[in-house]
């Protein structure tokens, strides 16, 4: 578990750097703070994966007893995991100057998952959709856990398939570089998240 904890914090600290050099160099467009924002999602996730196992270990004292303090963690956690990949795909929209989301009523069809699955973690803790607390107050995958991983994979991958396809359309040098730099960045992320 203290190796979990570790990776997580230097994934943490590389990302926390990252947003920081970022931000002293761009100024904050719409491509801009879709990118933070998904950087600040993808911390919450690595937070909450810290807070999850120092629980789980009995390591919050008290409040490693509370049910209500795991299902906390939990929900946003898979809250904050399916917004970081949304934010994703829409920085990738902005970056390729996509008219997709130049309409508003695209950018509402866009976000409909993340509704789904906000609503999905809210009543796992009446229903356990995507993760139930026993008594014991330990961690259990729901029937419908697989969705919110769904979600965030068709976020990356369509992600990946817009900045591919403009890239190959794209006859500026520099652009389809960074196009392709876009596409194939969430590729390592996917397989590792698969694995």
């Amino acid at each position: 578990m203290i190796y979990i904890v570790e990776i997580d914090c230097i994934c943490l600290f590389a990302l926390i750097f990252v947003a920081k050099s970022m931000r002293k160099k761009r100024n904050l467009g719409s491509a801009s703070n879709y990118f933070y924002l998904s950087c600040y999602f993808t911390m919450l996730v690595i937070t909450m994966d810290i807070f999850s196992l120092l629980l789980e270990a009995g390591k919050f004292g008290v409040l490693s007893r509370i049910i209500a303090v795991n299902y906390l963690i939990n929900i946003i956690y898979y809250v904050a995991a399916v917004c970081a990949t949304y934010y994703w795909f829409m920085n990738t929209g902005y970056v390729i100057n996509s008219s997709f989301w130049g309409r508003k009523r695209n950018m509402f069809l866009a976000m409909i998952p993340v509704f789904f699955s906000v609503v999905l973690s809210l009543l796992s803790i009446w229903k356990g959709y995507y993760f139930y607390i026993d008594e014991a107050n330990k961690y259990h995958r729901g029937s419908l856990f697989f969705v919110n991983n769904v979600i965030c994979y068709v976020y990356a991958f369509l992600s990946c398939i817009i900045a591919l396809r403009a890239a190959l359309k794209e006859t500026d040098y520099i652009k389809r570089k960074q196009y392709l730099l876009i596409s194939f960045y969430i590729v390592f992320p996917l397989l590792v998240a698969v694995i």
